[in-house]
C-alpha cells in the first residue's frame, strides 16, 4: 500500500460527506489499513485553503493595480487553490483592516486573485474573515466593501479598543446579513454570537 490512488480516497471522501457539504472526518479516520492517514492528509489539503493578507482595504485603494501582488505566502509553499467541489472551508485571516500599500509584501497574490478566488468559492459551506487590528480612523465604503461584508458567513474581529471602523465595518457585516456565526474577540476572551434560523 505504498501508492494509494488520489481519486480513490476523494471518492472515498465523497461517500463519507454528508448533504450540508461538511466532510465527516471522524469517519475517515477510523478507516482502517492506513486510509485514515492518507484521508486526512487530503483532507487537509483539499477540504481548507488558509490565505493570509496584511490587510482587507489599502490605504490608497485606487493607486493599487490590480494584479499587483499583497497577500504574503506565509508558509512559503504556495499551491494552486483546490477544486471548488471539494473546498470546505476558506479562511481569510487579515493582519489589518486597513494595510499601507508600502507595507505590502513583493510575491504573493494580486487583488485580482483574491476576487478570483472569491467568485470561485462563493458557494462553499464555510467561508470565514479574521480581522486582527483595525485602524482608529473612520473608513469610507467602498464599492469592494459591500461584496467582502456579504461573502464572508463566519467572521472573528479582534476588538483591542473602541474605534470607528470596528464599529462601521461590525454594522456593515450584520446589515449584510450572510453572518452564521460572528465572534469578538478581546485579549484571551472570544464571545460567539451565533445566528438561528
Amino acid at each position: 500500500m505504498d501508492k494509494v490512488p488520489y481519486a480513490f480516497v476523494m471518492s472515498l471522501m465523497e461517500a463519507f460527506r454528508i448533504p450540508e457539504k461538511v466532510n465527516n472526518l471522524k469517519n475517515m479516520l477510523e478507516l482502517g489499513r492506513g486510509y485514515g492517514r492518507i484521508a486526512k492528509e487530503v483532507y487537509h489539503k483539499t477540504a481548507t485553503c488558509y490565505v493570509f493578507v496584511p490587510g482587507v482595504f489599502c490605504e490608497t485603494l485606487n493607486d493599487v493595480m490590480e494584479d499587483e501582488a499583497f497577500v504574503e505566502d506565509r508558509h512559503s509553499d504556495f499551491r494552486s487553490p483546490t477544486s471548488a467541489k471539494n473546498l470546505m472551508e476558506l479562511s481569510v485571516i487579515a493582519k489589518n483592516l486597513v494595510f499601507d500599500r508600502s507595507g505590502a509584501p513583493a510575491e504573493g497574490a494580486s487583488l485580482r486573485e483574491v476576487r478570483r478566488l472569491m467568485a470561485m468559492y462563493k458557494n462553499v459551506t464555510v467561508r470565514e474573515l479574521v480581522v486582527r487590528k483595525f485602524p482608529t480612523a473612520s473608513i469610507p465604503q467602498r464599492s469592494l466593501f459591500s461584496g467582502l461584508t456579504t461573502f464572508f458567513n463566519k467572521v472573528t474581529l479582534h476588538y483591542h479598543t473602541e474605534t470607528d471602523s470596528f464599529q462601521e465595518f461590525l454594522l456593515a457585516l450584520v446589515a449584510g446579513k450572510k453572518l452564521q456565526t460572528l465572534a469578538v474577540a478581546r485579549e484571551r476572551a472570544i464571545i460567539h454570537i451565533m445566528r438561528e434560523d
